[in-house]
């Protein structure tokens, strides 16, 4: 899908760009011929106009035709010769001469379709526009006011008009066959990079789902053997008693248990069919039995924990993972917590019920890069220190995975105070509903 919208941007994007760059380029040829026919139309050659507009087609137009001469309009003896546009244009395009008195006379001998009355409603719309030059129907015209000596003194002015018909007709087909043509290369596109994204990603899917075999697969074997070092270790300080080789042994038995079982609940979280039960439960009170054991948690290290909890929440979702994702925040919250106070609230925002925690930190961790905390083993201390930090980095993953599958939103950000704030977001059930 991605590649495919990519796709679709560039080829509207040639598309677009071909047909306004075709454009410009006409209208600067339109424009350059225009200027030279104004310029090769001389006072001489249009002062004796061979046909006259009639008085009647005139009067439906609010013009009186002008009383001209019969000369012919000598056409393409300019100082071009042959490569003038006067005559490589002849019969594509014709002059009018509208006079100070509102008169006006042309020579449709050069463009027969247009009847009279068609070029009195031409002049006017060209008049009524104030433009000096434009389209008027399929015409594009080039007005110019104060025409030779003469003109300038009864303030005549010529109009001269081009037939684009046909170049405005190429360029809508152009749009046309440009678009039509875009459509045929995108659903080409689509259909090849549907296939070979499918082929391609093929080795990358079945490698992830060997991964997380290997992980389930390998927490399982390792149960049996810590089970025997921590029955072992049991029985060895029942003979020998206090013992710190022991102890010490103990502690690194219980923290591997602990990080096996959460390798295994998080490669669980990853498998494509897993979901997760949703049903309406309080999370108001499930918030309080989380938080309920932190306290004194919080208190013990010197810290104050402070709750603001809404009563009368009710969300949908797996309770047992909605509890674990809390108390995994709660826990994160007084355990990296750099003194002082931590506040833990769940209140309602709308149609949403957000639990957020917030507690100064040491900023171990760039503010820019506070997402990389859900990342599986990712630790703020550059040095990973065990003797600063406890735990392995999976909590915050796990959270995050509960979160996906419980279709809730979990974000970390950076407060004014310079506090960390986690963040996460239920849809609110409705009470009567719930129960």
């Amino acid at each position: 899908l991605v590649a495919t919208a990519a796709t679709v941007i560039v080829t509207i994007a040639l598309v677009v760009s071909i047909n306004l760059v075709h454009r410009w380029f006409e209208e600067r040829r339109i424009g350059q011929v225009m200027d030279e026919i104004m310029e090769e139309l001389s006072e001489e050659t249009f002062s004796g106009i061979s046909k006259e507009v009639s008085e009647e087609s005139m009067k439906d137009s609010g013009f009186f035709a002008a009383d001209g001469g019969k000369k012919m309009w000598k056409r393409g003896k300019g100082r071009h010769g042959r490569h003038s546009a006067t005559v490589q244009y002849a019969g594509r395009y014709f002059a009018v001469r509208v006079c100070a008195d509102g008169q006006i006379a042309s020579d449709l001998e050069n463009l027969e379709i247009l009847s009279e009355t068609d070029l009195a409603e031409m002049v006017e719309a060209v008049q009524e526009s104030s433009c000096s030059e434009g389209y008027a129907w399929d015409f594009r015209y080039q007005a110019v006011s104060g025409y030779g000596e003469t003109s300038v003194e009864n303030g005549d002015t010529l109009i001269c008009f081009l037939d684009c018909s046909t170049d405005l007709q190429e360029r809508k087909m152009l749009w046309g066959v440009s678009f039509a043509v875009g459509l045929l290369g995108i659903l080409c596109s689509f259909l090849f990079i549907f296939f070979m994204a499918e082929r391609n990603v093929a080795p990358v899917r079945e490698s992830m789902e060997k991964q997380k075999r290997f992980i389930t697969d390998a927490g399982h074997e390792l149960k049996t053997p810590l089970s025997v070092i921590g029955t072992n270790m049991d029985l060895l300080r029942m003979d020998l008693g206090e013992n710190e080789w022991v102890d010490s042994t103990q502690r690194q038995v219980k923290k591997l248990r602990k990080l096996v079982t959460n390798l295994i609940a998080l490669s669980k979280m990853d498998e494509a069919g897993m979901q997760l039960e949703r049903r309406p439960f309080d999370i108001s009170g499930a918030a309080q039995e989380c938080i309920s054991p932190y306290m004194e948690m919080a208190l013990m290290q010197g810290k104050e924990l402070e709750e603001q909890v809404a009563e009368g929440l009710f969300v949908k979702g797996d309770e047992a993972a909605v509890r674990q994702l809390l108390t995994i925040l709660c826990d994160n919250a007084v355990k990296y917590a750099a003194g002082g106070r931590i506040e833990v609230r769940l209140y309602q925002d709308g149609k949403k019920a957000v639990f957020e925690t917030a507690n100064p930190w040491d900023h171990s961790t760039p503010s820019g890069e506070l997402d990389r905390l859900f990342d599986r083993f990712y630790r703020g201390d550059a040095s990973r220190s065990r003797e600063k930090q406890e735990g392995y980095g999976l909590g915050l993953s796990i959270a995050g995975a509960i979160a996906e599958k419980s279709q809730a939103r979990l974000s970390v950000r950076e407060d004014g105070r310079g506090w960390i704030v986690f963040q996460a977001r239920f849809q609110l059930e409705r009470v009567d509903a719930a129960r």
